[in-house]
């Protein structure tokens, strides 16, 4: 899961500004890298080498991907040894916004993802087609507070 904590935000503009961010939150963490990225960092911070070798990507792209996450707001970094980065999830303490990603391929999503699907079977049974064949599931969670009170 990410967080993502909004920047600038202002309660006039609170409605607007929420749908931006989660806009952003959600054309981010679209892309197969960027979603792997995310994935690999749910369990552990990761320096710039594993995350290449992890994703496939050379290091230009890489730090693209990377840079589009941070912009969000889900992703940070650290100096590490030998001065590489290590990027890690941010998690404030009252995020504007999370991101939480489920897939039926991986083993220790596959419990958590049934009983989301199991849950909204119950809630939306005629109004989601094919729930069945449902293999991810991506959900953009909002929050009611701004960064200023």
């Amino acid at each position: 899961m990410g967080f993502r904590r909004a920047k600038n935000s202002k309660a006039s503009k609170r409605s607007s500004s929420s749908r931006s961010y989660a806009a952003d939150a959600i054309k981010a963490t679209s892309h197969p890298t960027r979603a792997l990225i995310l994935k690999a960092l749910r369990d552990q911070n990761r320096s710039t080498m594993e995350l290449e070798e992890l994703t496939g990507e050379n290091r230009y792209n890489l730090y693209h991907h990377l840079e589009v996450l941070q912009q969000v707001g889900l992703v940070g970094f650290r100096m590490g040894e030998n001065r590489m980065k290590e990027f890690h999830l941010k998690k404030p303490k009252r995020p504007d916004t999370a991101y939480l990603q489920l897939e039926r391929d991986d083993r220790e999503d596959v419990e958590k993802l049934e009983g989301v699907l199991a849950a909204l079977g119950e809630m939306f049974a005629d109004e989601i087609p094919n729930l069945d064949k449902i293999t991810r599931i991506r959900i953009i969670l909002n929050y009611p507070w701004s960064v200023e009170e």
